[in-house]
């Protein structure tokens, strides 16, 4: 009984051995504890398995004996994708986006009427932000730290749906040079963005800096 597939039933012919012609046909099947052997009834005529997967009875001529065969394998094909490198990502400074938006994009009369009109309040540090830049976090935090803490205007330029370095920024880029944000005035007086907070609360020169300018407290 040669030449069985794991899971697949199989099935040998014995020569005649039992009276009236016949012989016994054992069947080998798949089960819990393996493979385990099924002799059919003396009166069943001869017969052999005939395709794997199924068991078909076909008489056969007295004390012949055929063989189950395992079919040919079937030849396969392995598919190897083509190796596509990943894309580069494209960087551009802040420098390179703050000069072409500089070149591309410019302030109508209304958004030059409103940072002015911001700039110009009396006696509170007017704070121009974006609410993910994370130096507008950072100045937010030594500004949030002040004891007594400054009366503050922040204007969330992005939560105004203004784009990166877009209008507004422009108007703020006329008056003090730079499109980047945070930007602190205090009576119209720029003060400087994160870098000039920082460096002036280090010194501890900050609060100085904002009551020489008039800035209010609370």
């Amino acid at each position: 009984m040669s030449g069985a597939m794991y899971g697949t039933p199989y099935t040998a012919c014995a020569q005649p051995a039992v009276a009236g012609g016949h012989q016994f046909v054992h069947t080998a099947v798949p089960g819990p504890g393996g493979y385990q052997m099924v002799a059919a009834p003396g009166t069943l005529p001869a017969a052999c398995v005939t395709s794997q997967g199924a068991l078909h009875v076909q008489p056969l001529p007295l004390g012949s004996v055929a063989t189950w065969q395992q079919p040919p394998a079937v030849a396969t094909q392995t598919f190897v994708a083509p190796h596509v490198p990943a894309p580069r990502p494209v960087i551009i400074s802040a420098a390179s986006e703050a000069a072409h938006a500089a070149a591309t994009t410019s302030a109508s009369a209304s958004d030059t009427a409103f940072v002015e009109s911001k700039i110009s309040q009396p006696g509170v540090l007017v704070f121009f932000s974006k609410t993910y830049c994370p130096f507008v976090i950072k100045a937010k935090e030594i500004l949030a730290n002040l004891r007594p803490r400054p009366v503050m205007d922040v204007i969330e330029l992005d939560v105004l749906g203004q784009p990166r370095h877009g209008p507004m920024q422009q108007a703020l880029r006329a008056k003090t040079g730079s499109s980047t944000v945070p930007q602190a005035f205090v009576n119209g007086t720029y003060i400087g963005g994160c870098q000039e907070l920082s460096s002036l609360h280090s010194a501890g020169q900050l609060m100085a800096k904002l009551q020489q300018l008039g800035c209010r407290f609370s």
